[in-house]
């Protein structure tokens, strides 16, 4: 009896804005973030997006960079204009991050897809994904 997989889809998250962390994503987080998606089983990649947060002043610098391309010939690559700096400041200069997070977090349970956020400022070492 075939079982079903635990796993349709993932939503890859990134929420950046603001030019330095925009340019340090775009330069060495987003490239090794494409690197560890060829390492994602492809019949869950087939499902799955990368949806990145930001706001309409960095939307260019991420279209614009080399590794937009190269994720959108591994997955739908989605950039939204989420992020709201002049929203509530419960959490101070983290505020608009976890807001956009929390809309994250409401969107992919909506489709029923897993959820992992990646920061802005991450690396993660080859095989992270390797299953």
């Amino acid at each position: 009896m075939a079982t079903e997989p635990l796993l349709k889809s993932i939503h890859f998250t990134v929420v950046v804005f603001g030019e330095r962390y925009t340019r340090l994503f775009t330069e060495i987080c987003f490239p090794n973030l494409v690197a560890l998606l060829h390492e994602v089983p492809p019949d869950l990649l087939a499902g799955s997006k990368l949806r990145i947060y930001t706001t309409p002043e960095d939307m260019a610098a991420i279209r614009d960079c080399r590794s937009y391309s190269h994720a959108l010939q591994l997955l739908p690559v989605e950039i939204l204009d989420r992020v709201r700096k002049d929203g509530p400041r419960e959490q101070g200069d983290y505020s608009p991050m976890c807001l956009a997070q929390a809309e994250a977090v409401v969107e992919a349970s909506a489709v029923g897809a897993a959820l992992i956020f990646f920061p802005p400022d991450s690396i993660f070492a080859k095989g992270s994904f390797h299953t």
